[in-house]
């Protein structure tokens, strides 16, 4: 749905790269308070929400790693 990579790509992709000898950084995002959004808007609307977020992680990613929701 947002064109993030999903849990089974992270699944196959993070073991690897954390066998590597280079640094790795990983960061957590939380939408606090998005249960509001589908249950006060629908779910259509918490999905246009999330796919608008995943799009601006995606501009905001320079390095071009890999973005999991």
């Amino acid at each position: 749905m947002t064109g993030l990579a999903n849990v089974w790509v992270r699944g196959r992709w993070l073991p690897g790269v954390v066998a590597d000898d280079g640094p790795v950084g990983i960061a957590a995002l939380d939408l606090d308070g998005f249960s509001f959004v589908n249950q006060g808007f629908g779910f259509d609307a918490g999905d246009s929400v999330l796919q608008e977020v995943a799009a601006l992680l995606e501009r905001a990613n320079a390095s071009r790693s890999v973005i999991f929701p």
